[in-house]
């Protein structure tokens, strides 16, 4: 059986206990706004879940664990500082990388755009490096998804606000539980479809459908509980600038 459905199912069972907000799926239209997806962060750290690429272009590394935060902002210029720390592979280190994000309009009027720039560089001139990124959907409260828009390939990013990672630890070869099961035979095949698409209106859900939807399947999975557990240790001794 295919991971999806059962990580969709377990978030379903999340948002039923209140782990989230529940949307429907007709609001998707209004979860696309940039700047407020960027002032969801708040205080929180984001874990990067998933990338449709092996190879991150924004951090130069293929690095497996990727946290960002919230440093500074200004609402009437809606430009902000975000901290991005990975980690590097070749040592027990993580290394850090500061970027400035900025939601104008678009000559579209669209304000679902959030361009990042090397702020880390001394030199702001011509040398001055930008990525334009597409928000897809957020929630606005624990996850979003965003498309790189400078290359034609589908380069996707989900997000998930830190403590929300538990919810995407199962594998992709983990067989459901007997409870699962039970839950997915005794469902006549009629109401099938009603019974995904009612799972997947949870918050987090929702995110994990529109990464599905637009950017392919869940196939690089950037976090890993094994290194992620060193991560509080690595945060007070081994962080480090470029």
């Amino acid at each position: 059986m295919s991971l999806l459905p059962c990580l969709l199912g377990c978030l379903f069972m999340l948002e039923a206990i209140g782990g989230g907000a529940a949307e429907d799926l007709d609001e998707k239209k209004y979860s696309i706004d940039a700047w407020r997806t960027i002032m969801q962060m708040g205080k929180d750290e984001y874990l990067l879940m998933y990338r449709s690429s092996k190879y991150d272009g924004r951090l130069g590394s293929v690095a497996k664990y990727v946290y960002m935060r919230l440093c500074e902002y200004n609402n009437t210029t809606q430009t902000a500082k975000i901290r991005f720390m990975h980690s590097d592979l070749s040592s027990a280190f993580l290394v850090g990388v500061t970027q400035r994000a900025t939601v104008s309009p678009s000559p579209e009027n669209k304000t679902n755009i959030i361009r990042f720039s090397n702020a880390d560089s001394c030199n702001q001139g011509t040398d001055v490096l930008t990525a334009d990124y597409e928000v897809l959907y957020s929630n606005y409260e624990s996850c979003f998804v965003l498309k790189l828009l400078s290359t034609e390939e589908k380069r996707c990013e989900m997000w998930v606000k830190e403590g929300f990672e538990v919810y995407f630890e199962t594998e992709p070869d983990k067989e459901p539980s007997d409870t699962e099961e039970y839950e997915m035979d005794d469902e006549d095949e009629g109401d099938v479809k009603g019974g995904i698409q009612r799972r997947w209106r949870g918050a987090l859900g929702q995110c994990v459908q529109t990464y599905s939807d637009i950017c392919g399947s869940l196939q690089y999975k950037i976090y890993e509980k094994e290194i992620c557990s060193f991560s509080p240790i690595m945060k007070k001794t081994n962080t480090t600038t470029i």
